[in-house]
């Protein structure tokens, strides 16, 4: 699930759940109320309604972000599969086949002496996943732990833009 639909639908599932909580609460104060002598059938029908309304809406909501979380684990457990296949699937495919998975992966890839050169990736696989296969950049893949040049070193943009030789 993608990082903001998922947070916001985790979000919601516990605020719903809070909320159901909460009501039921109500409903057992609603009944000693009336144990109690404190409210009378009207009042305590009326609040019961009330009550019953709120916690099939609350149920509803409920329903709705478990059936979101269904589809979206359903959408990465199939991207996870074609992700984890894709190697197999290219190395077992025929010569068209393999250029269409060419042709959606790499925007440009340039081969000298039987080896990869320099490779240029499609969206979604961007710069990112050009820094992850680049076996002579340093990259390890582990946050942190990846050298980084100084800001003077790594040309930083200063905080005002302004045309080369203007100062």
């Amino acid at each position: 699930m993608p990082g903001w639909h998922q947070d916001h639908n985790s979000a919601q599932r516990e605020f719903q759940s809070r909320r159901l909580a909460k009501l039921e609460t109500q409903r057992r104060k609603l009944m000693d109320a009336y144990c109690a002598g404190a409210i009378d059938v009207a009042m305590l029908r009326e609040e019961q309604h009330r009550i019953g309304r709120e916690i099939r809406e609350v149920e509803d909501l409920l329903r709705s972000a478990d059936d979101t979380l269904a589809g979206w684990t359903e959408v990465i457990e199939e991207a996870m599969s074609f992700a984890t296949n894709c190697g197999r699937a290219y190395r077992v495919a025929k010569e068209p086949v393999r250029k269409q998975f060419n042709v959606g992966v790499f925007h440009r890839l340039l081969v000298r002496d039987g080896r990869i050169a320099e490779v240029e990736y499609q969206e979604p696989f961007g710069p990112s996943a050009a820094r992850r296969s680049s076996n002579n950049d340093g990259w390890s893949g582990r946050r942190d732990s990846n050298p980084r040049p100084s800001a003077w070193e790594a040309d930083a943009l200063p905080t005002e833009l302004l045309p080369r030789g203007a100062s």
